[in-house]
């Protein structure tokens, strides 16, 4: 998806709220002369103390099949030690 998708889906009600980077969000939802959103809560500056360090994926609430199946898959990653091999990669060691 695009931030052009996020606009689309909070306007068709099909999203509550997005959580996202501030420039962003600031670009696509909020420097428009038609913005009906706000901003809630402060700007998170630190976000190791708050998320951990990382990767998160998100999926629509619609697709719940294709989540349980990259669930399986990057579980089978895991456990046959691919995802340590693709993270040294392309990240450094852990």
């Amino acid at each position: 998806s695009t931030a052009d998708d996020m606009v689309l889906d909070m306007e068709a009600q099909r999203l509550d709220i997005v959580f996202l980077d501030f420039p962003i969000g600031q670009s696509t939802l909020l420097d428009s002369e038609e913005a009906e959103y706000v901003v809630v809560g402060e700007r998170i500056s630190e976000p190791k103390e708050y998320f951990g360090e990382g990767f998160g994926i998100a999926f629509r609430q619609r697709d719940e099949a294709l989540a349980e199946q990259f669930n399986e898959a990057l579980a089978e990653l895991q456990e046959d030690g691919t995802y340590d091999e693709i993270y040294a990669r392309y990240f450094g060691e852990e």
